[in-house]
This record gives C-alpha cells, sequence and structure tokens, in this order.
C-alpha cells in the first residue's frame, strides 16, 4: 500500500468538511430555530467547517509525500 497524494488527502479533508456540514444543518435543524437565528446560526457552523477543512489541507500539504514512500 502506498502513502497517500497532496489531492487524495485533500478529497478526505472536502469529504469530512461535507459531513460536518450536514450535521451542523440537522442539529441547527433539531433545535427548531428560524428565520434569522437559523440562517446565522448554519452560516456560523458552515464558517468553522470550512476553517478546519483550510487547516486540514495545510497539514495535508506538509504530511504527502505524494505516494511515493509506502504507507506504514
Amino acid at each position: 500500500m502506498r502513502g497517500k497524494t497532496q489531492a487524495e488527502l485533500g478529497q478526505i479533508c472536502v469529504d469530512i468538511n461535507i459531513a460536518e456540514i450536514r450535521v451542523c444543518n440537522a442539529i441547527v435543524n433539531a433545535k427548531g430555530r428560524k428565520g434569522q437565528d437559523l440562517y446565522r446560526e448554519v452560516e456560523m457552523s458552515k464558517q468553522e467547517a470550512n476553517d478546519r477543512m483550510f487547516a486540514c489541507f495545510e497539514t495535508a500539504k506538509r504530511l504527502t509525500d505524494n505516494g511515493a514512500h509506502p504507507a506504514p
């Protein structure tokens, strides 16, 4: 088994981001928020998830060897 390329690690970051946003939306909707409160809370959770995704991208840049070496 080879190591992950930067593109593969980036896709993992995106997949995690999508899952986090779906979970946040489900939690906010379960709280019964409406109108401006709903919009504000959803936008805030999306921003937090996106911040974590960009941090994930930066970590992926440092970790990848672009598949050159076997994975441990």
